[in-house]
């Protein structure tokens, strides 16, 4: 299970900095026992080996309590924290209950695909310099990334279907925009025309907005940005700049209180550095309505 392969290597990692890291109790009898003949033979065998040579149980660390540890000195990202906490329950439902895969199905994959993405870019550096001839981590990566550009399309179709029905409200509430007759004339009095870029599914889970002048030396692009992980789609414009996100989740729950969630002022955003908890604050959430969306346009249309 790729909770337990991650709980590895963080002992591993443990063991590069501190071999005491990975024990639960470090003021147990045994354990004391072991460190004192670690020292006379002058560290000749690893803690480990010499624990687990004896016939003596010495417990080591939690999955939990290992992310804690190794949090303290690799630094872990919020959204980081919650895969690895996702996957140690993710093990947990298949242990004692099972999983029901209409529903889990997605969740799993993505925390699968978040976790593993996680041990790539923050744990395989650390072992880079312990390359041997029978190990070529360069050509392992390689393959891991190429299994994983696979498995992230995977992830975006199931979850995309598990929100169905909240893009196809998505893609509705975008219509009644482009028919609003006072976008139209808000449009025309600046000269400009919408067209919109999608599949040909009602409940399409990408778009692009194009806004032209009459002239088209001047143009506008809106189009989303889906986090699966998150439950969240942002909307963007060709400045890189975030206009406002969707929580599909939220909406899905709340029927009567769905929210469209503005950016309090346009943010040059890159999608690889997006943090999501870091700029939450900069967002205040409005109506799911196709007013709140003609707001959103009018403000970055006049803003750009």
């Amino acid at each position: 299970m790729l909770s337990k392969c991650s709980g590895n290597l963080f002992k591993v990692l443990f063991v590069k900095k501190n071999e005491l890291l990975i024990y639960e109790e470090l003021s147990n009898p045994n354990l004391l026992e072991v460190i004192r003949i670690h020292e006379q033979i002058n560290h000749k065998r690893a803690l480990n080996e010499l624990v687990n040579s004896r016939d003596i149980h010495i417990k080591t660390i939690s999955y939990k309590e290992a992310i804690n540890r190794v949090s303290s000195f690799i630094g872990i990202k919020d959204s980081d924290r919650l895969s690895l906490d996702a996957m140690g329950r993710i093990r947990n439902k298949v242990t004692h209950f099972g999983i029901y895969r209409e529903i889990d199905f997605h969740e799993i994959i993505g925390t699968i695909n978040n976790t593993i993405e996680f041990i790539i870019e923050n744990l395989f550096p650390t072992f880079m310099s312990d390359r041997t001839e029978y190990l070529n981590l360069d050509e392992l990566i390689t393959k891991i990334k190429e299994t994983l550009e696979l498995a992230r399309y995977q992830e975006h179709s199931y979850w995309s279907g598990y929100f169905g029905e909240e893009f196809k409200d998505l893609n509705e509430l975008i219509d009644e925009v482009k028919n609003d007759n006072e976008f139209q004339v808000f449009l025309e009095q600046n000269r400009m025309e919408m067209f919109i870029e999608r599949d040909f599914h009602i409940d399409s889970s990408a778009f692009n907005i194009f806004i032209f002048d009459d002239d088209e030396d001047k143009s506008l692009e809106f189009y989303t940005v889906n986090y699966p992980s998150l439950n969240i789609t942002l909307m963007k414009d060709n400045q890189d700049r975030v206009c406002a996100y969707i929580d599909h989740y939220y909406n899905l729950l709340n029927e009567d209180d769905k929210a469209i969630y503005e950016c309090s002022r346009l943010t040059e955003i890159s999608s690889g550095n997006f943090d999501f908890f870091g700029s939450k604050k900069q967002f205040k959430k409005k109506k799911y309505n196709s007013n709140t969306l003609k707001s959103i346009l009018k403000k970055s249309i006049l803003e750009s």
